[in-house]
């Protein structure tokens, strides 16, 4: 059932968001659902500190994904905003993508640096869209860089690539905030 509310809202999301690019900077201040921030006394978020989940839907003409990050630690620590994400193939070799930054358009208030509470969960979605290149679902792995530089590695599990829509255009990755769980 969660899956299921959490595909509706990644489809929701990523349908009515996928053609906006924003480059204007992130604001700083924290948005209602985040805590206050002191990120000069708290430390950066580690591979040691995080539990992760991934999963992986076809939606018509893209594959909608989401990463979910739980602090199992017990301190807080911080996350950069937004996400940088990647995906790779069964070789770890980074796909072919133009990135789409979807942070201002879909949360304007998501702060630049958020703290993760022990325990505390946060998410992010993307949207691979266009995809025109050779089968590339074998093992793709989404890779998180976290704030500390470590990279995070979760394997998904997906049925299909995004459909080819364009041979002319580059395929696309666009990458939502981190956000708190519905």
């Amino acid at each position: 059932m969660k899956r299921c509310i959490l595909l509706v809202l990644l489809i929701l999301i990523f349908t009515t968001a996928c053609g906006h690019s924003d480059s204007s900077p992130l604001p700083t201040q924290p948005a209602a659902n985040f805590p206050t921030l002191a990120p000069d006394t708290l430390p950066l978020c580690q591979l040691t500190d995080l539990d992760t989940s991934s999963n992986a839907d076809n939606a018509p003409n893209k594959v909608v994904m989401g990463m979910t990050l739980t602090n199992k630690s017990q301190h807080i620590c911080i996350l950069s905003n937004p996400p940088k994400a990647s995906l790779l193939d069964k070789n770890k070799k980074p796909l072919e993508l133009q990135t789409l930054n979807l942070s201002a358009a879909l949360n304007p208030q998501a702060p630049a640096l958020l703290q993760l509470t022990p325990g505390g969960i946060v998410i992010f979605t993307l949207a691979w869209q266009n995809y025109c290149q050779p089968a590339a679902m074998q093992e793709l792995t989404l890779r998180l860089v976290l704030s500390s530089g470590q990279n995070l590695d979760d394997i998904l599990n997906i049925s299909a690539t995004p459909a080819c829509t364009d041979k002319n255009k580059p395929s696309t990755i666009a990458i939502g905030p981190f956000s708190a769980p519905p």
